[in-house]
């Protein structure tokens, strides 16, 4: 089986626990939904301390084809990063997918024993099997075979939002603030997934994960709010490297 990879930079996945969140509520407390039986499932992971449950598959919803899905953690340790993998088909193939999340800031760290909805995309209507395969604890250790090697590209992610950081800091002592709104706006390419390394990729969605926070930070408080966002942290894995 083939494994193909997703590289989610932490805006995004902000952006799609909200949405999550959001899509597995409904006024009666649950969306009409195909029986989970039907198209998803959990593969059976006794030592996981990530848990995998109420599965609902909404893919026959045309306008919003999903597979959604509850985490938990089920260990002792607060978990700041994850990788969901799924094997499905694809242009009549059997592969593997996969969904990262990666808490940017504290509040979307999971403490134990809290739970998080989420939801996967599915418009081809294929079965879906749902497991956890890597997980990253807020002590910076990990669990887990990392087949998707999500752990490398967080790493390239970090590495490429720090190097960043650093010269934006430089080019707004040296040259203020408005040098750094003008750098920021130069145009950084999506990565080439067929040329580039994982490393190289993942470098680059730092990069403009720090680009888009730093614009976001300019649009909403100006200038004086662009230092601000340049000396957050990329995510929450500051505080267990420093330890």
């Amino acid at each position: 089986m083939r494994h193909l990879t997703r590289f989610p930079c932490a805006a995004l996945i902000t952006l799609l626990l909200c949405f999550s969140s959001a899509a597995a509520q409904s006024p009666d407390g649950r969306r009409a939904a195909r029986s989970s039986s039907d198209g998803a499932s959990v593969r059976a992971q006794a030592d996981a301390p990530l848990r995998i449950s109420s599965v609902v598959d909404n893919s026959d919803d045309a306008n919003a084809p999903l597979v959604e899905f509850v985490v938990e953690n089920v260990g002792a340790k607060p978990i700041q990063a994850f990788w969901i993998s799924y094997d499905t088909v694809a242009h009549g193939a059997n592969v593997t997918l996969g969904m990262g999340v990666n808490a940017n800031k504290p509040g979307l760290i999971l403490p134990p024993g809290k739970r998080r909805a989420l939801a996967i995309i599915n418009r081809a209507k294929e079965k879906i099997a749902l497991s956890v395969d890597f997980v990253e604890f807020s002590d910076g250790s990990m669990w887990g075979a990392d087949t998707a090697r999500y752990a490398e590209s967080l790493a390239g992610e970090r590495a490429g939002a720090r190097a960043e950081a650093g010269r934006l800091i430089k080019l707004l002592k040296t040259n203020g603030p408005q040098a750094v709104r003008e750098a920021i706006a130069d145009k950084v390419n999506y990565p080439d997934l067929t040329t580039e390394t994982r490393s190289e990729v993942s470098f680059l969605i730092g990069v403009r994960a720090t680009r888009f926070r730093v614009q976001q930070a300019y649009e909403k408080g100006g200038l004086p709010a662009v230092e601000s966002a340049l000396r957050q942290p990329y995510d929450t894995s500051a505080a267990s490297l420093s330890r």
